[in-house]
């Protein structure tokens, strides 16, 4: 399946799911790949109507299934769930496996102070492939704020990665995978501005590899789309996201 089928099944899944549901906001059903879960399991209803997105994925560690499913089971049909455990404990990929063996359909988000090449990272990748599910992984190359760290580092190697691993569906996500989309990228800027310089590694691997996606929501994703439209709108991959 490639990507425009993939979308196009997607959004027919997100119809059938709430016929009802005529839209006035967007005019059409969203579906929203990043939502994290917040601490009373009806806010992420509440989100997602006030919003007026038809479905949304919902984010959460290992100890968030319960949370997760009582959103579920209150509104079925609109949300369905992934798993994440931290990648540098040794247990992470049996509590992942876990995870999806009891109703997770993806991994995610990961997002931890390792390189994405390393061998943590492998592992989860390994395990995407294996099983069949998306993973959404958070590049991040500059700090927010003093001491939060980075977070699967090494951006320009993520090609070697797409390709070592052909079977893994990938999400890029946050400010290193959407400001790459340049082939000039500031080392100390999180959210760059200005003009989009054509040939960023992002938007090469989006055109050349079926198995990435990217994941638009956040601040990341915005500030690329609004920092050079004109490029965002003729760009060589055509932005193809999830």
């Amino acid at each position: 399946m490639n990507r425009r089928q993939f979308l196009a099944t997607g959004v027919t899944a997100a119809i059938s799911a709430v016929k009802a549901q005529d839209d006035p906001i967007w005019g059409g059903p969203v579906l929203d790949i990043h939502l994290h879960l917040r601490p009373d399991p009806e806010g992420v209803y509440n989100h997602i109507t006030g919003s007026g997105e038809t479905r949304a994925v919902l984010l959460g560690g290992r100890d968030s299934g319960g949370n997760a499913k009582e959103s579920m089971q209150a509104h079925p049909d609109r949300f369905v769930r992934f798993v994440r455990a931290d990648v540098t404990k040794p247990e992470a990929i049996a509590e992942m496996t876990k995870g999806l063996q009891d109703g997770a359909i993806g991994l995610g988000e990961i997002k931890y102070h390792v390189a994405l090449d390393g061998p943590e990272m492998r592992r989860v990748y390994e395990l995407a492939s294996a099983t069949h599910v998306p993973v959404t992984v958070h590049f991040q190359e500059v700090q927010h704020f003093e001491g939060e760290g980075v977070f699967n580092t090494g951006f320009p190697r993520l090609g070697s990665i797409l390709k070592a691993y052909p079977r893994m569906t990938m999400f890029g996500h946050a400010d290193a995978f959407w400001a790459n989309v340049s082939a000039d990228v500031p080392k100390d800027i999180a959210y760059p501005s200005g003009r989009i310089k054509p040939g960023g590694l992002t938007d090469r691997w989006l055109a050349e590899f079926p198995n990435l996606y990217g994941d638009m929501s956040a601040n990341s994703c915005n500030n690329c789309l609004y920092r050079d439209p004109e490029f965002m709108r003729g760009s060589s991959s055509g932005i193809r996201t999830s």
